[in-house]
């Protein structure tokens, strides 16, 4: 068996405002450039004998506006101009059943602004941004259109039902695809798990069904490939909140489901990130036991030229679900736990990874909404209450 070394790099974080207090994760991924600083290396003994380590580096959670309204478990979209949308909230559709709150975070500025709010409450909605520069916004059986040059919402059409929790991935024909999630209650308070999907296309305003997943899948994650079909992943199979291991994969162009390899791992409420060549890194999620802690540290990849998962080394990072991961040109993700605890992911298409994941620090200074977004320098933004944080 070959043997293979890694040249880990060395990280620091700065000291925060506040105290610590992340109250959730999430999953984002985009292809841009890479942050500043970023290096790590990865060597096979005959590498590692004629190269240098790498020059440390430094890198930092830094403290930038607070949220214009604290909107936790808010979706996100980039928009053309490199600001970000922040729409819907878990706090009001609880506390008031009342409209959720919307703002927009400027980079240039690093300060939060309200915008105009949502016609109707919409329970953890999905965000899509458009190839036109609005976002669509859909979620509790609504469907409304963000236009940023106005700054106000309108409506453009209804959902089939009031699915919230969904997967929403755009096509490369421009509709968006709406899987899984779950029904809002009936009048009698019932719960319904989702496996059926939706398309709604932005141009005529309509929502249609197409065909249906092969099981329930709550929390699960989707993955644009780069052929345009869709893989979807994991999820919980019912209210007992039991992960699944399998997936299958939509094709637009017949408008079905099909199985393809599974995960090792069950896994739900997890993350996923489409990597530079193709292939699709998970991390997180699994079982919830008794104590909280939630598991999911091995680090799975899908090869969508396989149809098959493998295994790509263990992420030593507390092992929670919800992890944010950023892809990096390079094939390095950046991932960071439910408590801001930052590290570098080190993989290499060209031969068995010796992978690892190298603290940079802990989030701090208050809450997080529990989700990120991959600015458009490269930068990660962090939203939250009484600061954000960018690292």
């Amino acid at each position: 068996m070959r043997a293979w070394a890694a040249v880990l790099m060395i990280v620091s974080v700065a000291a925060g405002c506040g105290s610590a207090g992340a109250s959730a994760g999430a999953s984002a991924g985009a292809n841009t450039p890479s942050p500043a600083g970023l290096a790590h290396a990865t060597a096979t003994p005959r590498e590692s004998a004629l190269t240098p380590p790498p020059t440390p580096v430094h890198l930092s959670f830094t403290a930038t506006g607070s949220m214009a309204q604290w909107e936790p478990d808010c979706a996100l979209a980039l928009l053309k101009d490199g600001r970000v949308l922040a729409v819907g909230s878990t706090i009001n559709y609880y506390d008031t059943g009342g409209l959720g709150d919307a703002s927009i975070f400027d980079p240039a500025s690093g300060q939060w602004t309200p915008t105009g709010s949502p016609l109707e409450a919409m329970y953890l909605p999905t965000a899509t941004s458009l190839d036109d520069g609005r976002v669509v916004v859909a979620g509790s059986g609504y469907v409304e259109v963000y236009d940023p040059s106005s700054g106000k919402f309108s409506k453009a059409g209804t959902l089939l039902d009031k699915r919230y929790l969904a997967a929403a991935t755009p096509l490369l024909d421009g509709r968006i695809l709406l899987t899984g999630g779950w029904d809002l209650p009936d009048p009698k308070g019932v719960l319904r798990e989702l496996k059926t999907a939706q398309i709604y296309d932005p141009k005529t305003g309509q929502t249609t069904w197409t065909g249906s997943m092969s099981t329930v899948r709550d929390r699960g994650q989707a993955v644009r490939l780069e052929d345009g079909r869709v893989l979807m992943m994991g999820g919980n199979a019912n209210l007992a909140e039991d992960p699944l291991a399998s997936a299958e994969i939509f094709d637009p162009s017949t408008g079905t489901f099909t199985l393809t390899g599974s995960m090792a791992e069950p896994r739900a409420d997890f993350s996923a990130a489409l990597l530079p060549d193709g292939r699709v890194l998970v991390a997180g999620g699994g079982p919830i036991p008794v104590s909280g802690e939630i598991g999911g540290v091995h680090v799975e990849i899908y090869d969508p030229v396989t149809g098959k998962f493998k295994a790509a080394g263990t992420a030593a990072i507390d092992p929670r679900s919800r992890l944010v991961t950023m892809p990096l040109p390079d094939g390095r993700v950046v991932m960071v736990d439910l408590d801001g605890t930052a590290g570098i992911f080190d993989l290499s298409s060209d031969y068995q990874p010796f992978t690892s994941l190298d603290p940079i620090g802990t989030y701090e200074g208050g809450e997080w909404s529990g989700t990120a977004i991959l600015l458009r320098d490269g930068r990660l933004l962090f939203p939250g209450s009484p600061s954000s944080w960018i690292l």
